[in-house]
């Protein structure tokens, strides 16, 4: 996966992100091409994304429980159903 392409030769770049401080939005990087070798800077921008469902159980109605397709069997594990009301 890349991280950015060099704005130079377009060559695929990997951040190193061992540590934390390439994860500062508040400073410059510094990078050198891994292609081209020429340098060049970055801002890092971070992003949370958040996917919500429903959770009736936790709404006074009672829990569903759908087993997964694991197979052996004794293996399953089970989770919360999410119904939509076209399945009620």
């Amino acid at each position: 996966m890349t991280d950015m392409r060099c704005p130079y030769c377009e060559a695929d770049q990997k951040v190193c992100q061992d540590d934390s401080g390439k994860y500062s939005e508040s400073e410059r990087h510094e990078h050198t091409c891994t292609s081209c070798d020429k340098n060049f800077v970055f801002r890092t921008n971070i992003s949370f994304n958040y996917n919500p469902k429903k959770a009736d159980c936790l709404n006074g109605e009672p829990h569903i429980l759908q087993l997964t397709k694991t197979w052996p069997k004794n293996i399953r594990r089970g989770g919360a159903k999410v119904v939509t009301l076209s399945e009620i």
